[in-house]
């Protein structure tokens, strides 16, 4: 595996790419990891590390506003 295999690019957005990039991303996705996160710190459990939504198609990951990484399953592709 070469260096570049390992590197991960962060690219920043303006909020008009990010539309483009994401068609298939569903809001009520990142809505409902919340409240399970929510839920789980309020029965007693520990907070999350890391919280991420993976979906369909699209080019880059990015974290977003609330701190969740939008994850398309097609960036892990080679």
């Amino acid at each position: 595996m070469s260096e570049k295999d390992n590197e991960f690019e962060e690219k920043e957005l303006d909020s008009e790419d990010k539309n483009d990039e994401i068609e298939n991303f569903d809001e009520d996705e990142e809505n409902n990891l919340i409240k399970v996160c929510d839920d789980i710190v309020a029965n007693g459990g520990r907070a999350t590390l890391i919280k991420c939504v993976t979906y369909g198609i699209g080019n880059i990951a990015y974290q977003n506003d609330n701190g969740i990484y939008i994850l398309p399953i097609t960036a892990l592709e080679d």
